[in-house]
C-alpha cells in the first residue's frame, strides 16, 4: 500500500494524472483490507482516491467517494481537521463541476468550503495554513458566482497569510500569486497582476524543474502570456513585452496568435481601483 501511494505521488508529480488515478485505485483496494470505516486510514484513502480521481477528471467518481468521506467524518471525526479537509475536497469537485457547466453545484460547493473555513477558524490561528488554503478556495467559488470584489479579497487574505507563515518558494505560495494575478488580470489591472503571474511561474518551475511542461508551469506560463500581451496591447514597453510572450509561448507550445485574440478582449484600466 505505501508502494502503491508513493508511486501515485510520483505519477502525479510528473503530470501523470491517469496512471496516478490507477494506482490510486489499486492503493485502496489495499485500504478497505487494512481499515475499518471507522479508522482514520480510511478516511485519508477516500480523500486520496477521490483526489486522483478529480485530477484525472472524473468529477463523478470523485464525488461518489468524497461524500462518503464527508459521512464518515462527521459521524467519526467531528470536530476535527479532518473533517475540515473533507468539507474542503467535497467543496472542490462540486466547484470543478460548476465550473464544467453544471453550475447548480456552486452553491452547495460554497456552503461547504464555508464549513471547512468555520472550522478551521475554531480549530488554528487565523493566520495559518489551513484557514489560507480555506480562504482561498472560497474565493474561486466566489469568482466563478460573478462577484469579484468578494473573491478579490478572500484571494488576498489567503496570500498575505501564506506569505506570512510559508517559506519563500513554497510551492503553495504560487497558487496564490497566480489566482490573485489571474484576478486582477480579469479585473482590467494587468498592472498589479504580472509581478504576481511571474512569481508563481518561477515557484512552478523550480518545483518541478524536471518535468517541463508541468500543469501547474503551462497554466501560469498561459495566465502570464495573456498579462503580457494585455500590457504590450496598450504600448506599456511593447516590444519587450511581446519578445518575452513569444518567448514563453515556444517554451510551453503555446499558439501565440490564439493567446493575441484572447488578449484583446481583456480589459486594461491602471486608474481602476
Amino acid at each position: 500500500g505505501s508502494l502503491l501511494n508513493q508511486a501515485g505521488l510520483f505519477r502525479r508529480a510528473m503530470g501523470d494524472y491517469i496512471g496516478g488515478l490507477a494506482l490510486a485505485e489499486a492503493r485502496f483496494e489495499v485500504t478497505t483490507s487494512l481499515y475499518q470505516e471507522a479508522d482514520r486510514g480510511y478516511q485519508v484513502g477516500l480523500h486520496n482516491l477521490g483526489t486522483a480521481r478529480i485530477r484525472a477528471g472524473d468529477l463523478t467518481g470523485a464525488e461518489e467517494a468524497l461524500r462518503r468521506a464527508v459521512t464518515l467524518c462527521e459521524v467519526h471525526f467531528s470536530g476535527t481537521d479532518d473533517l475540515a479537509v473533507s468539507y474542503n475536497m467535497l467543496g472542490y469537485v462540486l466547484d470543478e463541476q460548476a465550473r464544467a457547466g453544471a453550475m447548480e453545484h456552486l452553491a452547495e460547493a460554497i456552503k461547504y468550503y464555508q464549513r471547512a473555513l468555520h472550522l478551521r477558524r475554531q480549530l488554528f490561528d487565523r493566520q495559518s495554513e489551513p484557514v489560507a488554503s480555506s480562504l482561498n478556495n472560497l474565493a474561486a467559488a466566489r469568482d466563478l458566482q460573478g462577484r469579484g470584489a468578494a473573491a478579490a479579497r478572500l484571494y488576498a487574505a489567503s496570500l498575505r497569510i501564506r506569505e506570512a507563515v510559508l517559506p519563500a518558494g513554497d510551492a503553495r505560495l504560487a497558487y496564490g500569486y497566480m489566482n490573485t494575478g489571474a484576478l486582477w488580470l480579469k479585473a482590467g489591472r494587468a498592472d498589479k497582476a504580472e509581478d504576481l503571474l511571474k512569481q508563481a511561474l518561477h515557484i512552478w518551475q523550480e518545483a518541478y524543474h524536471d518535468v517541463p511542461l508541468h500543469p501547474d508551469r503551462c497554466d501560469a506560463a498561459d495566465w502570464l502570456i495573456a498579462c503580457l500581451l494585455v500590457r504590450a496591447a496598450a504600448g506599456e514597453n511593447r516590444g519587450h513585452r511581446e519578445m518575452q510572450a513569444r518567448q514563453l509561448a515556444d517554451q510551453y507550445g503555446v499558439d501565440l496568435d490564439e493567446r493575441v485574440a484572447i488578449a484583446a478582449q481583456i480589459p486594461y484600466d491602471p486608474k481602476a481601483q
